[in-house]
């Protein structure tokens, strides 16, 4: 372990030493990139190389290294001195120490996880607990809103029977009053027959008066017409006197006519004649 380690610092110091754009001085310095687990990093090579440095007294190992006879003598050293060097007891109590440590760390993790765990098993319950809260509220709300429907039920009932009642009295009283109006339109109807039946007995009084007066106005008709026959009679009479005047008339002018050619002999011999026939 020993030859290990002085081997580690002299090929550090020989690495050191080399131009900047050497791959083995990047690789020795570069710091590496990403996102590294929960726990603490992984030890480098150049971490040893700084440890065993510090052992040795060297607190900036790269610049000591720089120069090259002083950093064998440095290692030259730190041969005679078996001490320099961490021995191997306490190399492996501190990678029993890291061990301990990774362990006690997962336990945390573990522990950790555990108690997630149970604070999600808790956060369940929680939730569980209220949802069954909810749940008897809902409950509780639908007893109350069955309790309120039985009431409205019940009071709409109650409304539903007064009305009734209130619907009996009415039609009680409409009943009353329709029989307070049949027996007054029964009175009424009982008085109007009574002025009817005395009505009708002036209507017969006056229809036996109209008859009388038809009689009296018939007989009188008949009488005018017996005068208008009469009178027509006589017309006829007087109309066959004229005719039988006119009759003689036309007689006359006839005989007028048939003298006519007569007229100047019977002047001459019968004056007399001709004058009585003119």
């Amino acid at each position: 372990m020993k030859f290990c380690k002085l081997s580690r610092l002299r090929w550090a110091g020989h690495v050191i030493r080399q131009d900047d754009d050497d791959l083995s001085r990047r690789a020795l310095l570069s710091e590496p990139g990403g996102k590294g687990h929960r726990r603490r990093p992984r030890l480098r090579w150049e971490d040893g190389v700084k440890e065993d440095a510090a052992n040795l007294g060297c607190r900036n190992w790269t610049i000591i290294a720089l120069n090259r006879e002083g950093w064998r003598k440095i290692l030259k050293e730190a041969e005679a001195h078996p001490g320099a060097v961490v021995p191997l007891e306490r190399e492996t109590e501190r990678e029993t120490e890291t061990e301990r440590d990774r362990d006690r760390e997962r336990q945390r993790q573990r522990e950790t996880e555990t108690e997630r765990d149970r604070d999600r098993e808790r956060q369940r319950q929680t939730e569980t607990e209220r949802d069954r809260e909810r749940q008897r509220q809902r409950e509780t709300e639908r007893d109350r809103e069955k309790y309120r429907e039985s009431e409205r039920e019940t009071e709409t009932e109650r409304e539903t029977e007064t009305e009734r009642d209130r619907e009996r009295d009415r039609a009680r009283q409409r009943q009353r009053e329709t029989e307070r109006n049949t027996e007054s339109e029964r009175e009424t109807e009982t008085e109007r027959d009574r002025e009817r039946q005395g009505e009708t007995e002036g209507e017969t009084e006056r229809d036996r008066e109209t008859e009388r007066e038809r009689q009296s106005e018939t007989e009188t008709e008949r009488n005018t017409e017996s005068e208008r026959e009469t009178e027509t009679e006589r017309d006829r009479e007087r109309q066959g006197e004229t005719e039988g005047e006119t009759e003689r008339d036309r007689e006359r002018d006839r005989e007028r006519n048939y003298f006519l050619p007569f007229k100047p002999i019977l002047n001459t011999f019968c004056p007399i004649m001709y004058f009585h026939n003119s």
